[in-house]
């Protein structure tokens, strides 16, 4: 799919403030990409530390400290052409996409949606995003993320947290070299006009991640390791995990909803 495609009028290397690094002003309106792992609800302290990074599920619990994910794609697609965007002939302009470059994120634990990325895109209606969560490679923008972020080198999903099965918090580091490409269609398109913007959101249930098989608690994260008796099944409930969805007002939630 991402290996098919032909270079794009893609925006790529887009980072936030964007728009400051040139001299002219930018009419273009802008689409802010959002991150968030709970919808907004009030937080309760435990632990001594906030509830919201704490998940408890029978007599488990997790309280997650650092949640970091390495995307080597991600792509925002129009909605508006109907000609095949793969064949080499047609014009880019008939197919323009945001892509945006490989880069780690740090998932937000708080309640609510977290502005990561704001980028200008050209007015139009934008129906899919799809992503590609994998270690990252040797090509020259990989590299340096992985040199800047050596605890990445072979892992593409890295947490930290304690985990507590009723016998007391034991520490953890968590990681994985999940490679999963996901395309994920907007039940409502993203609609950006020249008069303003749009939020997006992608959403990822880190509390799904370390469910057991029978759902009624979370399993030890540090067994899910790689060659842990859980990887398989922590693989799995991570690859089922993502949704995104239009959010203008950040609460982590569809607007439709």
């Amino acid at each position: 799919m991402f290996e098919r495609r032909i270079p794009r009028m893609g925006l790529l290397a887009l980072i936030a403030g964007l728009a400051a690094c040139s001299s002219e002003p930018n009419s273009d309106p802008v689409v802010s990409f959002n991150l968030a792992t709970r919808s907004a609800a009030p937080a309760v302290a435990a632990y001594g530390r906030p509830s919201f990074e704490i998940y408890t599920l029978g007599s488990t619990t997790i309280d997650f400290t650092s949640v970091r994910v390495a995307f080597s794609e991600i792509e925002l697609e129009r909605a508006e052409s109907t000609i095949e965007c793969d064949v080499a002939t047609i014009d880019d302009d008939d197919c323009e996409e945001i892509e945006l470059a490989p880069r780690i994120l740090d998932l937000p634990l708080a309640p609510g949606a977290s502005r990561t990325i704001s980028v200008s895109v050209s007015p139009g209606t934008y129906d899919e995003i799809e992503f590609r969560v994998e270690k990252l490679g040797d090509e020259s923008d990989e590299s340096a993320l992985v040199a800047a972020n050596p605890e990445f080198d072979g892992v593409s999903v890295r947490v930290e947290g304690t985990y507590d099965d009723g016998s007391g918090p034991v520490p953890f580091v968590f990681t994985n070299d999940l490679d999963v490409e996901q395309e994920l269609d907007l039940a409502t398109p993203l609609t950006v006009d020249a008069t303003g913007g749009a939020d997006l959101t992608l959403y990822v249930d880190i509390g799904t991640w370390f469910l057991n098989q029978a759902g009624d608690g979370y399993v030890d994260p540090a067994q899910a390791n790689k060659g842990g008796q859980h990887e398989s099944d922590v693989k799995d409930n991570i690859k089922q995990s993502f949704d995104a969805f239009e959010d203008d007002d950040h609460d982590g939630q569809s607007d439709d909803s």
